[in-house]
């Protein structure tokens, strides 16, 4: 993988943290500065907390399945290796995908071939 496409994918890697840090400052904003609680203009404050949650849910998607395609491409990783990044992705994304860029894909040599999926 070129290195503008490390890079991408870096970005990529924390778009789901930060847009869950977002998710929070949204709800903890509704509970501190709600006037009326009971009102029914209430769930109109949830409009950019279901956008954001599904941009984050798509970005997290995608991820997965990219990372997942360059852990079976990875012939030097022992399976159980590859089985513990998988249950990581699979329960703890927010924190996996940023670690295993780190740890695995940014130290990866320019020459070795991992998934093609960017152009």
């Amino acid at each position: 993988m070129n290195k503008p496409n490390k890079i991408l994918l870096g970005i990529l890697s924390f778009v789901p943290l930060a847009l869950a840090l977002v998710i929070i400052v949204f709800v903890i904003n509704m509970v501190f500065n709600s006037n009326n609680p009971l009102s029914l203009y209430v769930f109109s404050d949830f409009v950019p907390i279901i956008i954001i949650g599904v941009l984050a849910s798509m970005c997290s998607v995608g991820l997965l399945i990219y990372y997942i395609i360059d852990l079976t491409r990875e012939r030097s990783m022992a399976d159980g290796e590859k089985i513990m990044w998988i249950l990581l992705f699979l329960f703890a994304p927010v924190i996996a995908y940023p670690v295993y860029f780190f740890i695995r894909v940014y130290t990866q040599s320019l020459d070795n071939k991992g998934p093609t999926l960017f152009i």
